[in-house]
């Protein structure tokens, strides 16, 4: 069990690595002053893909291979969007996400109509290229800064969602250290009155000694008592029902007869009698039922406090082991989580040879 005054302590260092995390990440995630240099090649050149509507591809390079899941939502997203004319916006809508980004978002070969030989964008040492099909100019260059925005937003969400780990691992430990005292007590409280329910249980039932054989006999006898006791139920409705009939018959002025009216009353005793055994036998009922329900109920309760204690035992183990790796993570984040860093801050833009 935590104590409060390490609780204190716990929660103060907690706070000073939130602190210097957060800082760290400022620093790291801070949008770079990129101004993007977009040249046009007065070459054209062919393109191995079956849309006519585009008529450019944009070429840039990247220091760190990035990768969006969903990039086409990614584009929609971005403030570039509605930059975009309605053509480009809706040849971004019809490709799917993974024909898109195999086939278009990573690099090709190109091909020069004139001389049609084989001629590959250079790829820089140490970079990664992207192509960027436009319908237009205009489309190219705002669709490349789109897709260089959304790789910065997917880049701030890596950090963004292990930030929102570790506060969540952090709250974790706060709420354990709350929860696991109150079950630890819940636990020994309800063990304390399982063994007394035991110890009586096993009294009235011919001194069943083992606690698997006394916790599967009073679930079992909760099943069995209900339903004799509703069989029971039934038998003294009827009873009742013929007790009221004979005091019917006996009430009857019209009856004078003295060995009718002597045979009405041995009837009546005879039924009250078995109505009187059959109440006895309810009581009997219920009072072992009873005794067997609570036994249960309370074996259930204790068994459900443990396993919670244990899943918050867990969750706790987990949450300070989870704790010092994602501070370091986000301490010095891989190169993917960082602001995309574009070659030259250049893209090159190429008319497509029309078909």
């Amino acid at each position: 069990m935590i104590s409060t005054r390490k609780n204190q302590m716990l929660t103060i260092m907690l706070t000073a690595c939130l602190f210097v995390v957060s800082a760290v990440y400022a620093e790291q995630s801070e949008q770079p002053k990129r101004q993007l240099q977009f040249e046009v090649s007065a070459m054209s050149i062919d393109m191995d893909w079956p849309f006519d509507e585009v008529k450019f591809v944009g070429y840039f390079h990247v220091k760190v291979d990035r990768s969006l899941r969903t990039w086409r939502y990614s584009l929609m997203e971005a403030s570039q969007w509605k930059e975009m004319s309605e053509e480009q916006r809706q040849f971004i809508r019809k490709l799917s996400d993974d024909y898109q980004y195999k086939r278009y978002l990573r690099n090709h070969n190109i091909t020069s109509p004139s001389s049609m030989n084989t001629r590959h964008v250079r790829t820089p040492d140490d970079t990664y290229t992207y192509q960027i099909p436009g319908v237009s100019e205009q489309d190219v260059r705002k669709m490349a800064e789109a897709v260089i925005e959304a790789f910065d937003r997917h880049a701030r969400e890596g950090i963004e969602i292990n930030q929102e780990n570790l506060k969540k691992n952090r709250t974790i430990i706060t709420e354990a250290e709350i929860i696991l005292p109150k079950l630890e007590s819940e636990c020994n409280k309800l063990k304390v009155q399982k063994d007394e329910k035991i110890a009586e249980y096993s009294k009235a039932n011919y001194g069943i000694d083992s606690e698997k054989t006394i916790s599967e006999h009073a679930r079992k006898s909760t099943e069995e008592l209900a339903y004799h006791l509703r069989l029971v139920d039934f038998e003294l409705i009827g009873l009742r029902a013929k007790i009221d009939s004979i005091s019917r018959f006996k009430a009857d002025e019209k009856i004078k007869d003295q060995d009718t009216l002597t045979r009405l009353d041995q009837m009546l005793i005879t039924t009250e009698v078995e109505r009187s055994g059959l109440l006895a036998r309810r009581n009997a009922y219920i009072s072992a039922f009873k005794q067997a329900k609570e036994l249960h109920t309370i074996i259930e309760s204790g068994d459900e406090a443990a396993a919670q204690k244990a899943i918050w035992e867990k969750k706790l183990a987990d949450a300070q082991k989870a704790i010092p790796d994602l501070e370091g993570w986000l301490e010095n984040p891989p190169s993917s989580t960082r602001p995309v860093e574009v070659y030259e801050n250049n893209v090159t833009i190429y008319p497509v040879h029309p078909k």
